[in-house]
């Protein structure tokens, strides 16, 4: 199979389930607290995940002969509601990981909604 966003052959099928608007807003909100901890913009952050999610790829400058590395996935417009989802949970682990605690949009959503129903 081929990946419509790359073109480079993958064994994984394809993922056309749009992806959520809470997803999208969730994501963000979920790592500005990451971003802030550590004196990074939010788009880097945001790359940074992408990259230790879904892999990178290696290229080298053809005229300084610099290694370079740019995520596999460079943008979360081109992921589907699976691979959003992916992107959510990993990057909780990977936080996790280093000691910060990310509450995913989806718990996020549901204790506002208890909240809302206890007033």
């Amino acid at each position: 199979m081929t990946c419509p966003h790359c073109g480079s052959d993958t064994d994984e099928p394809p993922d056309i389930a749009e992806r959520t608007p809470p997803q999208v807003a969730g994501y963000h909100a979920m790592i500005s607290p990451l971003a802030k901890a550590r004196g990074w913009p939010i788009a880097a952050l945001k790359t940074y995940f992408l990259g230790r999610i879904f892999g990178w790829i290696e290229f080298e400058d053809f005229t300084t002969g610099e290694i370079h590395r740019v995520p596999r996935e460079p943008h979360t417009s081109k992921l589907g509601k699976r691979r959003y989802s992916q992107l959510i949970e990993h990057t909780v682990m990977l936080a996790a990981e280093e000691g910060y605690q990310l509450i995913p949009p989806s718990e996020w959503t549901e204790e506002q909604a208890k909240k809302r129903k206890a007033a």
